[in-house]
């Protein structure tokens, strides 16, 4: 299956994160720098726990280059990179999940809790489990800075739009969400054309910035729509992707965190 190509009325959905699909791939205005900040992880191996946590706290700050507008996200995306290498399900044992959470928790780290956060998230397998417990163990004991975490998991979904060209059958669908870890949103195609398929998913920045860019092209509609109907809209156009074996390379990075987001609005 292909994106339909060609000039025209289509390329009006390359106009960036205010139009009615994710920014042209060049130049995508979202909080994504996960491919330019993959993590190395070679020094895991290092004999000693508090070396390897050094190691792994100095992957995440990696992560975060200065003045990263949602520094959640690029969290979120640094535990998504090390689950596909490190720490995928059967790398290590409980007991090394134990010791690391227990590390973290008990860490001086400014980082410390975000990271924690992270992989308690993202690994969520069952050997992981000791990530959760201390995770939810840091916030019990009352920190002094509870948004430490940077509020991973804890997500509000906040407003949903809907962005599209009144003659053209592609529509966005757009949700976006508060959090101490920054303000974003997420974002997809819904292509009538495709029999509804998702695609060009995106995470971008907060809602209202990219509601008023696209209000300001005169050719685009915005609309405002119920978080829960823009949710189900999102979740039933995956489905036919899903069903479409779609394998855009992109939308399968995103595809992990919009899921997520997606079970926030439905649980909010």
């Amino acid at each position: 299956m292909s994106e339909r190509s060609g000039s025209g009325q289509g390329d009006r959905h390359r106009k960036g994160p205010g139009g009615p699909t994710r920014p042209a791939r060049s130049g995508r205005a979202t909080p994504s720098t996960s491919r330019r900040h993959r993590p190395e992880v070679s020094g895991l191996l290092d004999p000693t726990l508090d070396q390897m946590v050094t190691t792994l706290l100095e992957t995440a700050r990696g992560a975060l280059p200065p003045g990263h507008p949602a520094p959640g996200v690029a969290l979120e995306q640094w535990a998504h990179e090390l689950a596909a290498t490190s720490f995928d399900d059967e790398a290590m044992p409980r007991e090394f999940y134990v010791d690391l959470g227990r590390t973290l928790a008990a860490s001086t780290d400014e980082l410390a809790p975000a990271a924690l956060a992270a992989l308690a998230l993202v690994l969520d397998f069952k050997d992981a489990a000791p990530l959760r417990r201390a995770h939810a163990d840091w916030l019990a004991s009352g920190p002094a800075d509870l948004d430490g975490d940077l509020g991973l998991g804890r997500e509000i979904p906040v407003r949903a739009v809907t962005i599209g060209h009144p003659d053209e059958p592609q529509t966005s669908y757009v949700v976006g969400f508060d959090t101490p870890g920054g303000g974003h949103a997420i974002g997809l195609l819904v292509d009538d054309e495709l029999d509804g398929l998702g695609r060009d998913l995106f995470l971008g920045p907060p809602i209202d910035a990219i509601a008023a860019d696209a209000a300001a092209d005169p050719e685009l509609v915005v609309a405002d729509v119920p978080l829960a109907d823009a949710a189900a809209r999102m979740r039933a156009a995956l489905a036919v992707a899903d069903a479409e074996d779609w394998d855009d390379l992109e939308d399968l990075a995103v595809r992990p965190l919009l899921d997520r987001r997606l079970a926030l609005v439905r649980t909010a």
